[in-house]
C-alpha cells in the first residue's frame, strides 16, 4: 500500500499569518493555480 500526503494550498489565512484551526478559509487565486498545477502533475503520473 502507498500512502501519499500533499499539502493543502496557498489560503487567506496563509497569508494573513491566521491560525485557522479548524476553520475553512478559501483559496487565494495563488492556491487555486497551484492546486491545478498539482492535479495536472498527479495526472501525468497515473493517479
Amino acid at each position: 500500500m502507498k500512502i501519499y500526503l500533499i499539502r493543502h494550498s496557498e489560503s487567506i489565512d496563509d497569508i494573513e499569518n491566521c491560525y485557522g484551526g479548524i476553520a475553512d478559509f478559501d483559496l487565494r487565486e495563488n492556491g487555486i493555480k497551484k492546486v491545478e498545477q498539482s492535479l495536472f502533475s498527479m495526472l501525468k503520473f497515473g493517479f
